[in-house]
């Protein structure tokens, strides 16, 4: 079981650290397609 949530747990930083990146680089391109036009 430990193993298990080692796994888990590690699968969960993995994807919010994803997630965090990826909305923070859609923000980032909406903003500067914003100051363009």
């Amino acid at each position: 079981t430990g193993v298990f949530t080692r796994i888990a747990q590690r699968l969960l930083a993995l994807t919010s650290g994803i997630w965090t990146n990826w909305t923070t680089g859609v923000t980032s391109k909406r903003s500067l397609t914003a100051y363009d036009h």
